[in-house]
C-alpha cells in the first residue's frame, strides 16, 4: 500500500472495473515497446 497508495489499492479491490484481457501478441508488443522506451531514457 505504501508504494501505490491507499486509493489505488481500494480501486484494485473493487469489482466495478473490467480486468484487462491481453493476448500473447499484445504482451510481446508491449514488452518490445517498453524496452525501446528504456533504451531512449538511458
Amino acid at each position: 500500500m505504501k508504494r501505490i497508495g491507499e486509493d489505488k489499492v481500494a480501486w484494485l479491490e473493487r469489482q466495478d472495473h473490467e480486468p484487462k484481457k491481453y493476448t500473447i501478441e499484445d504482451c510481446k508488443a508491449m514488452i518490445k515497446y517498453y524496452k525501446a522506451k528504456i533504451k531512449e531514457l538511458t
